[in-house]
């Protein structure tokens, strides 16, 4: 279930004339925000860069179409730009791909999911179609297109998550496959192959006849793509609902949930399997048993822990042990992927044939299993890695217990996964960047920073200040190329947006420090000004993250406490 309906995008269609006097009619792409023009209407248009507070500042683009360029990958996402140019009263922004996405061809289009408000309208075009309004633009500072559009957004609507079942003889103990069947484009691969190589792994299953020890349940999720309006986590509605609100009764049951997404395209000389801390164990056991595969000549490969990019971080927070077949780093991502190349051209037979081949196994190896197979100590260690030294001893007391767990039977999958749960509500939280990190690494992250911006400055070395160490502080990046009113809008909807809007994010933020006013008066400064007032700013922002450092490690051994009395009770 989602908050939100949008109808398809019936049109999108911006003609101008060209440099050489001809008609040029371009199809635009569109994101999730709201525009009508009840017809072709006429617009003035105007370029403005990267969409900054400084690219408008001499601008008067009211009621004006806005081209802008932009690289979401390096730069920032496509809802900044897109208010920027709302809150200074255009109309909606054209964006541009420099680079980042939709690399595969001149004409592609880009299609992402918003993170802002569905008022501040945002369009795509190709750099084809680009090129030649530059040359327009080389003469002309405006000029007038006829713009023709149908994109709207409705609040308090539905979709809908299906799923049908291999009855197990176990009929409370779940093998969880998913995939989501909502897609820009065509969504070829992200994410219709994947539903395809759900239903092959069912049709494999039943085709052999023999009843599975555990129920295997195939669920098709709506609302990955984009859920809800104007929130920071508006992907992975329909997953984060399923687990929250329509079936919480499966939490305690599914022994793993297995995510399929992009699957029949080669992302890496290694297939990658992404996972939760505690499955790793076990699945580089499994990935050792399975034999060589000319798809994926360099085997198999597990990381941890799970990224939000997908549907499987919703359902590991639900407490569920969740993985994915993974794509994260794949060239796929840079070129294909959200665009409408992203159709039956990029099929590989051989890497599905061993998606098929793999994950049919996993499935089958699940299957056989009396006890959930979580390793509770690679958590703990990775959470030693970067712990401050006053939570070595109870987490090393952890580690400990949880290494010398005694042999396990079914009756033990109930008090496992309520561990696994209680991990990954307390020690799962996120960056401003959806990071995955411990809880203490936002403070001390921000601690280092702040230390070293302040021993720049002290240095008279303003821009190592500014460009290497500030913009590394929570959302403080916003603060150097947008104004105040974008900046406390995402701010905003992220610590002070009720549930509902936080979703997958309620809980996982740490804290936010405002340093948009001590980034702004730096800017205005040279090397040799003084900064003693900004100096003092930032070393009252460092005390703050320190007593905030010293109250979650407080919180932490709390928690950590309650993890080995628990890890106690499973002797």
């Amino acid at each position: 279930m989602g908050d939100f309906f949008r109808k398809a995008v019936k049109k999108a269609e911006l003609t101008f004339t060209t440099v050489t006097g001809e008609s040029h009619t371009a199809i635009l792409g569109s994101y999730q925000t709201h525009f009508v023009t009840d017809g072709p209407t006429t617009f003035d248009i105007v370029y403005a860069g990267r969409g900054t507070a400084y690219n408008f500042e001499s601008l008067d683009v009211t009621n004006k179409l806005v081209v802008i360029d932009i690289d979401q990958e390096q730069d920032w996402w496509i809802s900044y730009p897109a208010m920027q140019a709302h809150v200074k009263g255009a109309a909606a922004i054209i964006a541009v791909q420099l680079g980042g996405f939709s690399e595969v061809h001149p004409d592609a289009l880009n299609a992402q999911d918003i993170c802002g408000p569905a008022n501040a309208p945002a369009f795509s075009m190709s750099q084809s179609d680009s090129q030649l309004l530059r040359q327009r633009f080389a003469k002309e500072t405006t000029f007038s297109v006829t713009f023709d559009a149908v994109s709207i957004v409705k609040p308090q609507g539905k979709s809908y998550n299906y799923h049908g079942r291999i009855e197990g003889i176990e009929k409370d103990s779940f093998i969880l496959l998913s995939a989501h069947y909502d897609s820009y484009f065509s969504g070829f691969q992200d994410d219709h192959a994947a539903i395809a190589l759900m239903l092959g792994i069912a049709k494999d299953l039943l085709a052999q006849g023999v009843q599975p020890q555990k129920t295997i349940i195939f669920l098709a999720l709506a609302a990955e793509e984009w859920g809800v309006i104007d929130s920071r986590y508006d992907w992975s509605v329909g997953a984060y609902n399923q687990i929250f609100h329509v079936r919480p009764e499966w939490r305690g049951k599914v022994f793993a949930n297995i995510n399929f997404e992009l699957p029949a395209v080669a992302h890496m000389k290694k297939h990658r399997i992404r996972c939760v801390y505690e499955l790793t164990s076990f699945l580089q056991q499994f990935a050792q048993s399975m034999p060589p595969h000319k798809a994926y000549p360099n085997g198999i490969e597990i990381v941890a822990p799970l990224a939000t990019t997908s549907d499987d971080f919703s359902f590991a927070i639900g407490g569920i042990p969740a993985l994915r077949n993974d794509f994260q780093d794949s060239p796929f991502i840079r070129t294909h992927y959200h665009t409408q190349f992203d159709d039956a051209s990029t099929f590989n037979k051989d890497v599905i044939d061993f998606q098929l081949q793999t994950y049919r196994s996993l499935i089958k190896h699940y299957d056989t299993l009396q006890v959930v197979p979580l390793d509770f100590t690679t958590r703990l260690e990775a959470m030693r890695k970067t712990a401050p030294a006053s939570l070595y001893e109870v987490i090393d007391q952890a580690i400990t217990l949880a290494k010398q767990l005694p042999p396990f039977t079914k009756q033990h999958n109930g008090k496992l996964l309520d561990l696994f749960y209680f991990m990954e509500t307390h020690f799962t939280k996120l960056t401003w960047h959806d990071e995955v990190i411990f809880p203490h690494e936002h403070a001390l992250q921000n601690i280092e920073a702040l230390q070293q911006a302040i021993q720049s400055l002290e240095q008279n070395q303003l821009e190592q200040a500014l460009l290497h160490h500030l913009h590394l502080i929570d959302n403080n990046w916003q603060a150097y190329d947008f104004d105040r009113t974008l900046y406390d809008h995402f701010t905003n909807y992220v610590i002070d947006a009720p549930p509902n809007k936080l979703l997958w994010g309620t809980g996982r933020i740490m804290g936010h420090l405002d340093l948009f006013d001590v980034i702004q008066s730096l800017k205005t400064k040279t090397a040799a000004d003084d900064t003693a007032v900004e100096q003092q700013m930032l070393q009252q922002a460092l005390t703050e993250q320190q007593k905030l450092l010293q109250k979650t490690v407080q919180t932490m051994h709390t928690q950590l406490l309650q993890c080995i009395k628990a890890l106690q009770q499973l002797y």
